[in-house]
């Protein structure tokens, strides 16, 4: 196999797995809005720009960068005294200002 036949498949497989990283979706519920920190070290609020409504969310340590920007945050939803809590799995940066 000669050097320029080498460089096409190369060509498509980078081409096919950017492909796939692409599509491949975060699963669990997602929520746009403003991240704000929260009362303790490791949390956050957001604040749902749809219902307005404000969310704790907790997880991974990437949120910390994304203080008072717009994002969507994606993870799985529970109730921790008797507010929502998101647990957070993944986040979209969307703005550096909310709204």
């Amino acid at each position: 196999m000669n050097l320029s036949n080498m460089r096409v498949i190369l060509l498509a497989v980078v081409v096919a797995v950017t492909g796939a990283c692409a599509t491949m979706q975060p699963s669990g519920e997602s929520i746009t809005g403003c991240l704000n920190p929260g009362a303790v070290a490791g949390q956050y609020v957001l604040t749902d720009e749809k219902t307005k409504n404000t969310i704790m969310v907790t997880g991974t340590p990437e949120l910390a960068r994304h203080l008072t920007h717009r994002v969507t945050v994606t993870g799985s939803m529970t109730k921790a005294q008797d507010k929502e809590l998101l647990n957070a799995s993944w986040v979209q940066h969307l703005a550096v200002t909310c709204y």
